[in-house]
């Protein structure tokens, strides 16, 4: 199965997005600077006008107050509802059909038939072209905005017309970046969750994360790429974050089997191992950590996942585990907890990874490893190292790295 066409990303398409919102964009950007130097500038230069405070109230306001008018319903014209509402059209229709395409040849290579009528479609799209037109008509209102009070501003603190008009230059350049922030934002929101649905549709149960590759990928997404991720715990999906390309590669029930061993655990001890390892893990540990009272969810939980732990092959190696704090005082208390000599004890679940969770991390914990649980043993793919519920540790060592706290911790066993 190795040969299964990838999912793809449309950055063609993204570009294209860009490139006619821009258009429109740099339109509005001719005609507010043809209407300001024809109509206000040499009014505004005019030194007579300038020494005459009267002539400066009555005359460049009026005249000012005139061209904002004028300019500001040109920019209706030239970016209209309907004007927006075909830019937008045509992007999401090209996307559905870039990425049904791009299903159905993954589809096709599994021998599984081509996904044909599809009734949920409709209804996304007329909502996905509602959202977008509402981003492209605020970016001319937003400028439309910002072209009045630059003009009133520069003409109130007595600004030159260059001064006024190299303003007017910028926001329109501001403007300009935000349609390419829509662009590449709104591609991978609606790729995202249209390849989603398409593969949960086909009957995929899971996807496997696939980042853009390039180094803007942001730390979170680099650590998930290559992982598994289950729909049924809906997770996060690639390209739903803010300016993500990153993309889903369906996983068949085949490559499952390939990548998961036989530990023998049941139905409900594998559903803990999943619950785990998705967002669960953060509010479990909270209450383990802080003593909050369990509820009977939890209880189950717990009580799984110490089955399924212990079925699980023990990790004998050096893991590491990334901490981060908001403030240098917030890491200073945290770090004085831990003493050379001193024996500490988590009352939560202790997750590390094989390698680093993240570079940018503000303290790092290095664990000498002999009974955590490795759940490479469960998923390939899966780097995590799992330390029980009120595993023991004794400070080994502390030092600094390039500025960054480390703190060395080992098991702990009476």
């Amino acid at each position: 199965m190795k040969n299964n066409p990838k999912t793809r990303y449309p950055l063609r398409l993204e570009e294209s997005y860009a490139k006619n919102i821009q258009k429109a964009v740099k339109e509005i950007e001719k005609v507010s600077l043809y209407e300001f130097d024809k109509y206000l500038a040499p009014m505004i230069d005019d030194k007579n006008i300038v020494n005459d405070s009267n002539l400066i109230n009555d005359g460049l306001f009026d005249a000012a107050s005139k061209l904002i008018r004028n300019a500001q319903t040109y920019f209706l014209g030239i970016l209209q509802n309907r004007t927006a509402q075909k830019i937008v059209r045509k992007h999401i229709n090209s996307v559905n059909a870039f990425n049904k395409s791009n299903v159905n040849s993954q589809l096709s290579a599994r021998g599984i038939n081509p996904l044909q009528t599809e009734k949920w479609l409709d209804s996304y799209v007329q909502a996905k072209i509602a959202e977008n037109i509402s981003y492209v008509t605020n970016i001319r209102d937003d400028y439309s905005k910002k072209f009045e009070q630059v003009i009133y501003r520069g003409i109130t603190e007595g600004k030159s017309s260059n001064e006024i008009r190299e303003e007017l230059v910028h926001q329109a350049g501001m403007s300009s970046d935000k349609a390419a922030f829509i662009a590449r934002d709104q591609t991978g929101t609606i790729l995202g969750q249209m390849n989603s649905e398409r593969q949960k549709r086909a009957g995929f149960q899971a996807f496997r994360w696939s980042d853009s590759g390039d180094e803007r990928v942001r730390d979170s997404h680099r650590e998930r790429n290559g992982k598994i991720y289950f729909y049924a715990d809906n997770p996060l999906l690639p390209g739903e974050e803010y300016n993500c390309r990153c993309v889903a590669e369906p996983v068949d029930d085949e490559e499952l089997l390939e990548e998961s061993i036989d530990l023998g655990l049941s139905n409900q001890e594998e559903h803990a191992v999943k619950t785990y390892v998705s967002s669960e893990a953060y509010k479990l540990n909270d209450k383990l950590r802080n003593g909050y009272q369990l509820d009977e969810s939890d209880l189950k939980l717990i009580d799984n996942l110490d089955k399924a732990l212990g079925k699980m092959t023990n990790y004998d190696g050096e893991v590491t585990r990334s901490m981060f704090f908001d403030s240098s005082d917030d890491l200073v208390r945290f770090a004085n907890n831990y003493n050379l000599n001193d024996v500490v004890q988590f009352p939560e679940y202790i997750s590390t990874t094989k390698d680093i969770y993240s570079e940018q991390d503000s303290l790092r914990f290095v664990i000498m490893s002999s009974t955590g649980k490795d759940l490479g043993s469960y998923n390939k793919s899966e780097k995590e190292v799992l330390f029980n519920r009120d595993a023991k540790f004794i400070v080994k060592d502390r030092y600094l790295l390039d500025g960054k706290p480390f703190i060395v911790l080992e098991e702990y066993h009476e």
